[in-house]
């Protein structure tokens, strides 16, 4: 009976122990599920938090160029599950000098001063960028010549050294209750454009359509009810105007030969500028006329509503053949057997030095402006931020990167990797040879 009561103990301790592993390993599962659902859930809401950052510190960049300085600054904007905030520094210091001559390979750039210029970023000398890494004293180090697809050059002592940038730091956040927030910081420093407000001479006040440079220090710039104004170098001056109808386009061919189109509900009007004044050239179109562009001084085209277009063979303007009806609101002559046009519900239309041609076109939306580089090279821009690209075969949409959703109006083309494009509400867009971006 003992040995019997013995047994039934040793039993009964043996399942206790049982049930007291059994429970303790049911804590630990429990206790690794538990940690890996954490840290599943950690890592989830870190690589929100990242893309919080991200998305901020694209809304700072779109919004650094605004009326009387720049703005970047906003807290806790709400997105998603989370909320960004973000501030920055915007370094504009007084242009510094060359201290002593560098080559197209100097790494480290000497300079009479460094006061006010940011610990590390972007400086430009003459039209060249350079990246540096660091400041020591007075030199720029660790410098990167031939930024932005630019080609390094040499520069004298005494040349003038700019900046005008900003970094930006975003912080994106997601609650995360009683684990703690999660946050990640990111940081971008972003070169900004050097645009300056020009006052308009009095008692300007109409929208103004058009600018075209003859130089750094002549200028023309034309718009409604018939306005024309021009820059020296130093401001913008009235000049009187033969006509008070609307003029949408002008191109300058040299400092002495210019042409300016438009028109409204009384007709089209063509004037042309002889180095002394504006007069009006008879039209052969009752069209509006929205631009103008000029081969040379006794090649152009013109174009215009339903269609028109019309050219000048250095005597008078004539009426041309057109394949289309859609309005057409932009020209660009390559050369003078080689042109396009570009208008309403995509229309895109080819000069081939005989007859102009449509062109198959992968939009459907307005096109406002064109600009082309070569034969093989062009852009086209119009509403809803379209952007499209011709590579001297096709026409096609631009890479997918943001743009604004506004009617882009204009644009102009430096190089095959540098161009700049401007739209409805203040919007500037630059063109890098890889992507589009807001300026």
């Amino acid at each position: 009976m003992r040995a019997l009561a013995n047994e039934k103990g040793v039993g009964l301790i043996t399942a206790v122990a049982t049930l007291l592993i059994l429970s303790l390993m049911a804590v630990v599962l429990v206790f690794l599920v538990g940690t890996e659902t954490f840290s599943v859930v950690h890592q989830t809401q870190s690589a929100q938090s990242s893309l919080l950052a991200e998305a901020g510190a694209h809304r700072a960049l779109t919004s650094l160029s605004k009326e009387g300085g720049i703005c970047f600054a906003f807290t806790g904007v709400p997105l998603g599950r989370g909320t960004f905030t973000t501030g920055g520094t915007e370094y504009q210091p007084t242009p510094t000098t060359l201290s002593a001559a560098i080559d197209a390979s100097t790494t480290t750039i000497p300079v009479t001063s460094t006061s006010g210029y940011a610990p590390y970023g972007r400086i430009t000398i003459d039209a060249e960028p350079i990246d540096y890494t660091a400041i020591t004293a007075t030199s720029f180090t660790g410098a990167r010549r031939g930024a932005n697809n630019t080609t390094a050059a040499a520069h004298t002592s005494g040349a003038s050294v700019n900046q005008h940038q900003a970094t930006v730091t975003s912080t994106g956040t997601i609650p995360s209750g009683s684990i703690g927030d999660a946050k990640r910081v990111i940081e971008v420093v972003a070169s900004l454009p050097d645009w300056t407000a020009q006052t308009l001479p009095p008692p300007i006040s109409d929208e103004l359509s058009s600018v075209s440079m003859v130089s750094a220090t002549d200028a023309w710039a034309v718009g409604k009810n018939g306005v024309l104004i021009q820059y020296d170098g130093t401001g913008w001056s009235t000049v009187t105007s033969p006509t008070t109808i609307d003029l949408n386009g002008v191109t300058m061919v040299s400092a002495t030969d210019g042409w300016t189109v438009g028109g409204n509900k009384s007709g089209s009007a063509i004037l042309h500028y002889d180095g002394t004044g504006w007069s009006t050239v008879t039209s052969p179109t009752t069209d509006e006329l929205n631009a103008v562009s000029m081969v040379s001084a006794t090649d152009g085209w013109a174009v215009g509503k339903n269609g028109v277009l019309i050219q000048y063979d250095g005597t008078s303007w004539s009426t041309g053949t057109s394949p289309t009806t859609e309005k057409l609101n932009g020209v660009t002559m390559v050369s003078a057997t080689d042109g396009w046009a570009v208008g309403t519900n995509g229309a895109l239309l080819d000069y081939d030095g005989t007859s102009w041609n449509t062109a198959p076109s992968p939009t459907c939306e307005e096109l406002k402006g064109v600009s082309m580089r070569s034969a093989t090279d062009g852009w086209a821009v119009g509403k809803d931020g379209t952007r499209i690209h011709y590579d001297g075969t096709n026409w096609s949409y631009a890479e997918p990167s943001y743009v604004p959703p506004v009617k882009l109006s204009s644009l102009f083309m430096l190089s095959a990797t540098d161009g700049w494009a401007v739209g409805d509400k203040g919007t500037v867009l630059r063109y890098d040879g890889t992507s589009w971006s807001p300026v």
